[in-house]
Order: structure tokens, then sequence, then C-alpha cells
């Protein structure tokens, strides 16, 4: 009889171990009612329409910029990412792309969109990455802010610039903060801003974006692992008690 008891709360707890470790909130797919794997944007999300990418779904998708741009998934969900650049280009995201040109001063406009885990992958989002291809003077950024749609106190945050083309590595200087989670718990669910900022300093040379890849490393529900603890303990004790008896 004590067994049983030990074994129910030791169930018990590990689920609710794994469960405040993260914040899950799977609404947004709930919204979808059609899949693609590429997007024109526009200046207005089209309702109910969602770019799938492996285990990634993407929506709310839209831009303010003058330009005409492409969203296309992207990855193979094989992480490639080198030690020395580690672009994770494995992994499955979007990728933005088009003829974007500016010859002004300064021209600032905005990609948004929302991401979340496929709701039956069992997986969180651990991380943010983003490559961009910009050429031109030097100043021009894209600065990135991730956000979890439950907690705007967990959230990512990654700036690119000519110099530094591709996160990560992370740069305390730029505020970087790649991973989200700490200490609140991964999220499953963000909402993405990309602040993109070009400028050519009066020089009168084009500034050109031609793509900008994001990714997401993602890691497994903690709930899953202390589960599987839990019942790897129960069987252990288990074991033990049949080879005493």
């Amino acid at each position: 009889m004590r067994l049983r008891l030990f074994l129910g709360l030791l169930a018990v707890g590990a689920l609710f171990l794994g469960t405040a470790n993260a914040q899950v909130n799977p609404q947004g797919q709930a919204n979808c009612t059609s899949y693609v794997t590429t997007l024109v944007l526009t200046s207005t999300p089209t309702a109910g329409v969602c770019l799938v990418s492996g285990d990634k779904v993407f929506w709310n998708i839209d831009t303010d910029g003058p330009f005409t741009i492409t969203a296309t998934a992207i990855g193979n969900g094989v992480d490639t990412g080198s030690p020395q650049f580690d672009t994770h280009t494995g992994l499955y995201g979007i990728q933005f792309a088009g003829a974007i040109v500016s010859t002004t001063d300064f021209l600032d406009f905005h990609i948004n969109y929302d991401v979340e885990t496929a709701s039956d992958s069992g997986m969180l989002i651990h991380d943010i990455t983003q490559l961009a291809n910009l050429a031109g003077p030097a100043g021009s950024s894209i600065t990135e802010l991730a956000v979890a749609s439950n907690d705007s106190s967990n959230f990512g945050r990654s700036t690119v610039t000519l110099t530094d083309i591709g996160d990560p590595p992370g740069e305390t200087f730029q505020s970087d903060q790649l991973i989200f989670g700490t200490p609140i718990g991964f999220p499953n669910f963000v909402s993405v801003n990309k602040d993109i900022q070009l400028l050519n300093g009066s020089t009168n040379a084009p500034v050109t974006l031609s793509t900008i890849q994001q990714r997401f490393s993602q890691i497994p529900e903690p709930r899953d692992y202390a589960l599987m603890l839990g019942l790897g303990l129960a069987l252990m004790i288990w074991r033990k008690r049949a080879t005493a008896v």
C-alpha cells in the first residue's frame, strides 16, 4: 500500500516539476485554416493562413515596408551549425527575401509574425538565431525582439549589422539575449518584431538586403523528461522490492 502511494506521489511530482518549467500556450494554431510553405507579405496578415516549417508554425506575418517580400519555410531538421559561426543552418525556420534596396539617408520598416512549435511535437523554443545578407555603407542593422506570448518578461533579442551578420554568438554590447526562459521557463509560442534600419550615411551608395533567415532551436517539454525520470525511479523501486520478496 505504501509503495503504491509513493509511486503515485512520485508521478504527480514529476508532472508538476515539468509543467513548472514550461510556458505552454497552444492557442495560436487553432486559428489556422490553410497551410503553406511560401507567402508574399502584405501590410495586413492574411487571416487563417499559416506557414509551416517542419515543427514550427508561423502566422500573423506582415510588413510595413515598401518592398515585395516573400516568406519561405527553410530547414531540414538537422543542426549543421559550426562552432566558429554557429547559425544552426539546418534548424526549421523562416526566410524573408526580396529586392530590398535603399538609397535614402535612412529607411526604417518592420516585419512581424507569431511562431509556435507544432502542437503534437512536444517541443519548446529554446533560443533564436538570425542571419542577414546586408551590403552597403556601415550603419544599417536589423534588431529583433521575440517575446513569449503569455509573459512579456520572457524574451529573446538579436541585432545583426553589416559587420556582424549573424547570431549566434550574441554580443553583450548589442544587448543580445538569444536564449529564452532564464529562469522563467521556455515558451512554445512567441511574437516576433524585426526592426530593419537601412542607413547609407548620406553617401548616396545603395544599401541592399536580400535575405533574412530566422531559425529557432528547441528542447523537449520538461514534463516529458520529468515523467520519464519518475517512471524510471518507480521501476527501479518495484524491481528492488520484487527481488527482496
